[in-house]
């Protein structure tokens, strides 16, 4: 059963639409522009946009560990130049947070959903 889930959202004609869900399984997940990556900034439409060359080649990581009473903790880990915001509160380089039930997650600016 999966741990958890990742519902990305996109802008386009003035509305909000969600891409295909994915559940996540693993222990960890990369996100960012290198291909390596489990979730590649990669789409055409994106790679021209000017906010696109403001996000890493391995932007943040998202990765469980065990917590209390054998229950799983989700956290972020920034490892971006430009930053990671979740729900609007900076993560900062190097540093890690804990994602709750329908967190936000920004790059570069706290706006950039």
């Amino acid at each position: 059963m999966p741990e958890g889930r990742k519902l990305s959202q996109k802008r386009g004609n003035n509305r909000k639409f969600k891409k295909p869900e994915a559940d996540c399984i693993n222990d960890s997940y990369w996100f960012g522009r290198d291909r390596n990556c489990e979730y590649c900034f990669d789409e055409p439409l994106l790679k021209s946009t000017d906010k696109y060359r403001t996000y890493s080649k391995r932007h943040f990581r998202i990765f469980r560990e065990m917590g209390p009473k054998n229950s799983y903790i989700a956290y972020i880990e920034d490892h971006s130049g430009n930053g990671t915001f979740v729900n609007r509160e900076l993560v900062g380089k190097g540093r890690r947070l804990p994602l709750s039930n329908n967190s936000e997650i920004a790059l570069s600016v706290w706006s950039n959903k």
